[in-house]
């Protein structure tokens, strides 16, 4: 099977939901950022029994201590299709 490869951005609040803020020290391993955009790359699309659309997306999800070089990379995670948006480069989609 040949994966698709796309690039999208992963809106996570839209994936994972709405995060209160709650008095954390961010400074200390194991926080993660789920609030913001993650870049990823879609692999292929999924029809729910709900009819909705799902893509195979692999993303990374950075450490709340913003530190650049860590975070975690999900492989193969389903995502609802409103919470992915093709990336584009000068004014023009990608396609690979």
């Amino acid at each position: 099977m040949r994966r698709m490869a796309k690039p999208v951005y992963v809106d996570l609040r839209c994936n994972y939901g709405p995060q209160e803020r709650r008095n954390i020290d961010i400074s200390k391993p194991g926080v993660l950022d789920v609030a913001g955009v993650a870049n990823g790359e879609l692999h292929s699309w999924f029809r729910g029994l709900d009819a909705r659309w799902y893509g195979l997306v692999s993303f990374p999800i950075m450490w709340a201590s913003r530190n650049p070089s860590s975070g975690l990379t999900l492989v193969d995670q389903l995502v609802p299709a409103e919470a992915l948006k093709l990336r584009r480069y000068n004014g023009q989609t990608y396609r690979s």
